[in-house]
């Protein structure tokens, strides 16, 4: 992993040590039927919406592939580093919002790999149903945390809570007033 890239997962509290490097393959063109309707920059609704169509497109059938079909959540980074979804099925990587050539000169990092039907239940916890699966929506899920370095929101508001619960039980505690 490039150094630059580790050193912004940190900072954004995402543990570096789970990224990998993955290498996105053109897109067959059976897939290409199926992504219709990307659009530029909507990466995280145009893989859930691949997802969605393939399953539709397939069938019965999809049963028998779904442990092979999984909803890629990781980063791409070139001059920045960006969220980025994607797809693997089977053991190739599919970009269905970046063009192929644009995808050639860009790195991918794989982080977290779910099926369709863990997508779905966690966009149903969530309440994020329509806009695909982000990273920002798994920091909250306690089997997700050890993608995490950064404590949640929560977590920092539950500390400070006992750090004031502590200070208002401790007799002769008089904060000043100015």
């Amino acid at each position: 992993m490039r150094e630059d890239v580790r050193y912004i997962l940190n900072t954004e509290g995402i543990n570096p040590n789970r990224t990998r490097l993955v290498r996105v393959s053109p897109m067959p063109e059976w897939l290409q039927m199926v992504n219709q309707n990307s659009k530029a920059k909507y990466c995280h609704v145009n893989a859930y919406s691949v997802l969605l169509e393939l399953k539709e497109a397939l069938g019965d059938k999809y049963e028998k592939f779904e442990g092979d079909v999984k909803y890629v959540l990781g980063f791409i980074a070139n001059e920045k580093v960006h969220e980025h979804a994607l797809l693997k099925i089977a053991d190739k990587y599919y970009d269905p919002t970046i063009s192929e050539e644009v995808s050639s000169t860009i790195d991918t990092y794989s982080l977290v790999e779910l099926s369709l039907p863990a997508v779905q239940s966690i966009l149903e916890r969530t309440g994020m149903v329509k806009h695909g699966l982000l990273l920002m929506t798994l920091r909250d899920c306690d089997e997700f945390a050890e993608y995490f370095t950064a404590p949640t929101i929560e977590d920092v508001i539950s500390e400070v809570q006992k750090v004031v619960d502590q200070i208002d039980n401790s007799s002769g505690f008089s904060p000043s007033v100015s």
